[in-house]
């Protein structure tokens, strides 16, 4: 009887430790809609100062661009994945800008290339 009351107590401590991590592990089922949804600090996209984009799961996204101690809303607009490009649209520009993208392997690096001038940007996940 001691034996098993052992054996239990060891199985429960192994379950325990291994669900333990499973937060960490959880960006790799997330589909790439579900990495991009948050908010991204990044640089030199828009007029090379330091901006926020914030992706909503709503596929809309706000885009704040800080200037010195100010920081001002540049554009709100609408973003979708499709075959391995993000394309977001402004509400004041015509036609979208499309992106290429990379997720780093932790999902807190974004690396998106313009399909049309080959630019790339790195984006870091607040």
């Amino acid at each position: 009887m001691r034996k098993h009351l052992v054996i239990i107590g060891i199985i429960t401590l192994l379950v325990c430790a291994g669900l333990s991590g499973c937060n960490q592990i959880s960006n790799l089922f997330l589909k790439n809609e579900e990495k991009l949804v948050g908010t991204w600090n990044t640089e030199g996209i828009w007029m090379d100062l330091p901006s926020v984009i914030e992706f909503s799961s709503n596929n809309t996204f706000r885009i704040e661009v800080k200037f010195g101690a100010i920081n001002f809303s540049l554009s709100n607009g609408k973003w979708d994945m499709n075959d391995r490009i993000l394309s977001m649209e402004m509400a004041d520009a015509i036609p979208p800008t499309n992106y290429t993208y990379q997720f780093s392997e932790d999902s807190r690096t974004l690396t998106i290339t313009d399909t049309v001038s080959s630019d790339s940007y790195v984006l870091k996940k607040q």
